[in-house]
């Protein structure tokens, strides 16, 4: 299994007198996903038509088009956008063709339409901007946030059309010899009676928003593939209609209960923008790591009980440094937990909250799906409390990293924590700790080797606060020790609690 994971950062957007201040602080991820608010932002009612053109973000703010250029590390400061309000200051949104480079816009007539125009700047007249009307067929209603593919002969775009399964679908418009034909619906695939707004496309996946039944509260963002694939016999590939792919609701932190409206996507910087009023009122998000990530999520239960645990601590490493914590997080006040993971890397996952032994898994998130963004896996964790009736068994090789270590590694660390916390939470239990060594081998270097182990062990529990009087080391032992009666294997500890 893998998990991807992202980190987000929120992004303070200030309307004020002199101009709209942004400043944009990302953190590290490499790793998760990770969302942290940056400050109040103030705006004036809804924040709509986000997209991005020639490395700069757009959005509509209190009737104006705004922009602010895409920074290493953020946003820069966002401004009215002069050169396209001096075209037309009644522009609401803009969005760049991808091939010919030319500008598409749209805005509001006086019937209320929202109506598709073309900026072309000629080159033959000094760079004029030439506008024209766009006609896609004989449709006439409303055309809004249009999107295109890379290959630009394919537009997507929203629309309330009375044709429509509900108030606002997602359409789609294709190129054929220079013109855009006659829009189609997308489907009830993706279409439902509510709205579905905000279209935008990157790279295979198209990004929306919606209030559908499958929502949880207000918009989500959803995705689905933009062209549908299927393996059906050997080699062949067959490729099917648009809006065919199955439609998947991308989860919190970029979805939330509250109301998410807009997102735009930039997949070679790994950053994407988004509007949610999760904190009230309308504010900008920023968001940096990849989509096309592995999502690990399940509940946390007492193996004995079924009971779900929450405040889980949940410690992140990789496979391949374990002794470097990348990140850390807590589970949910109902049990549940949620990890995002980069794709194409080995980790190991620790579960950990006090009276309870922890729980390491490993994680491998090679993806194996193609066709949704996130590949999303379920997988419960079982936590064992402390048993007085029975000893615990360590592998000498996930303290202590090799079969003759003897300084604890960072599992054997995450493993003793919880002893530690155990022991200092109970002060009327004691523990007893011995080592299994194999008796085939060289009996004294092996007992030299087990006494510098459980030194090793002591002295971690006492540094960690555990109380000393406690803590009681017992001899050294062959593997003929027997636990429920079944043989201890060769290199092993034995925590027995009293």
């Amino acid at each position: 299994m893998k998990t991807t994971r992202y980190a987000l950062s929120l992004f303070v957007l200030m309307l004020a007198a002199a101009g709209i201040e942004a400043q944009v602080t990302f953190t590290d991820t490499n790793h998760t996903i990770d969302v942290r608010q940056q400050g109040q932002i103030k705006t004036v009612g809804k924040v709509r038509n986000l997209s991005i053109v020639d490395g700069r973000l757009f959005f509509h703010n209190a009737d104006v088009l705004f922009s602010a250029p895409l920074q290493e590390g953020g946003l820069g400061r966002a401004t009215a956008d002069e050169q396209m309000l001096q075209v037309d200051d009644k522009m609401e949104y803009v969005v760049k063709h991808p091939q010919t480079g030319d500008y598409f816009f749209t805005k509001t007539s006086n019937k209320g339409v929202s109506q598709l125009f073309r900026l072309h700047y000629d080159e033959t007249r000094n760079g004029k901007p030439v506008v024209s009307k766009v006609k896609l067929g004989k449709f006439s209603s409303s055309i809004e946030h249009p999107v295109f593919s890379a290959t630009g002969d394919l537009m997507v775009f929203s629309s309330d059309d009375f044709y429509g399964f509900g108030g606002y679908d997602l359409w789609y418009s294709r190129m054929v010899d220079g013109e855009w034909q006659e829009p189609r619906n997308m489907g009830r695939r993706i279409n439902t009676t509510g709205n579905e707004t905000a279209p935008f496309i990157d790279n295979d996946f198209l990004y929306y928003a919606t209030n559908s039944d499958f929502s949880s509260t207000g918009h989500d963002f959803f995705c689905t593939r933009l062209i549908a694939t299927s393996n059906q016999s050997g080699d062949t590939v067959f490729t099917f209609p648009i809006g065919r792919s199955e439609e998947q609701r991308i989860p919190y932190p970029l979805s939330s209960l509250s109301g998410d409206y807009e997102m735009v996507t930039v997949s070679a910087t790994q950053t994407a923008v988004f509007v949610s009023d999760r904190n009230a009122t309308d504010q900008l998000f920023v968001s940096q790591g990849r989509m096309d990530s592995y999502l690990l999520e399940g509940d946390v239960e007492n193996i004995t009980t079924g009971n779900r645990l929450s405040h889980v601590r949940i410690d992140i490493s990789l496979a391949s440094s374990r002794n470097t914590v990348l990140f850390s997080q807590y589970n949910g006040n109902q049990g549940h937990y949620r990890l995002y993971l980069q794709p194409e890397e080995d980790y190991l996952v620790t579960f950990s909250t006090d009276n309870y032994l922890s729980n390491t898994i490993e994680v491998n998130t090679h993806r194996t799906e193609t066709e949704n963004l996130l590949q999303s896996v379920n997988y419960p964790i079982l936590l064992l409390t402390f048993d007085t009736l029975r000893p615990y068994v360590y592998q000498c090789i996930h303290l202590f990293g090799s079969e003759v270590g003897t300084d604890l590694v960072n599992e054997g660390q995450q493993t003793l924590e919880s002893v530690a916390r155990f022991l200092q939470q109970n002060p009327q239990r004691s523990i007893e700790i011995t080592a299994v060594y194999s008796e085939r081998s060289n009996t004294n270097y092996n007992r030299l080797i087990c006494t510098s182990r459980l030194e090793a062990i002591r002295n971690f529990l006492v540094k960690q606060q555990a109380p000393s009087e406690n803590i009681e080391l017992a001899s050294p032992q062959t593997h003929q020790v027997l636990v429920n009666e079944t043989e201890v294997a060769t290199n092993a500890i034995l925590l027995q609690f009293k």
